[in-house]
C-alpha cells in the first residue's frame, strides 16, 4: 500500500513540475509596447504550433491578430482594440494555449499577474 501511495505522489509531482507552460518575453520594454503601441511580442511554448495558434487566435480577432512564426515560436500580437479590455483577451488566449506563466526577463509571473503587471 504505501509503495502505491509513494509511486502516486511521485507521478503526481512529475507531472505537475514538467506540465508547466511558461511563455517568454525578452524584456520588459517588449512587454510595455503592447501597451504603448497596440504592438509586441512573446516566445511560445516550444509545443505550441501554428494550427494551434491559428484556432485558438480566430476566436478573438475583434482584438487582437496575431502573426506566428512556428520555427522561433515567436507570437506577435498587433492590438485591434488597444484597450484595457482588449488587453486583457491576450490573458485568456495565452490560457487557451495552456500557458500558465509568463517569463517577462528573470521574472515569473502567472498570466493573471502578468495582466495585471503589465497590460491592465
Amino acid at each position: 500500500m504505501k509503495t502505491i501511495l509513494t509511486t502516486m505522489l511521485v507521478l503526481f509531482t512529475l507531472n505537475c513540475t514538467f506540465a508547466q507552460k511558461v511563455a517568454v518575453v525578452p524584456n520588459e520594454s517588449e512587454v510595455k509596447s503592447i501597451k504603448a503601441t497596440g504592438v509586441g511580442s512573446m516566445t511560445l511554448p516550444a509545443d505550441i504550433t501554428a494550427s494551434q495558434v491559428e484556432a485558438k487566435s480566430k476566436y478573438y480577432a475583434q482584438y487582437f491578430t496575431v502573426s506566428f512564426d512556428d520555427k522561433t515560436k515567436i507570437a506577435t500580437f498587433t492590438m485591434v482594440d488597444n484597450s484595457e479590455m482588449g488587453r486583457a483577451v491576450i490573458q485568456r488566449f495565452l490560457m487557451a494555449c495552456e500557458v500558465q506563466e509568463v517569463r517577462v526577463g528573470n521574472e515569473l509571473l502567472s498570466t493573471s499577474d502578468f495582466y495585471m503587471k503589465y497590460l491592465q
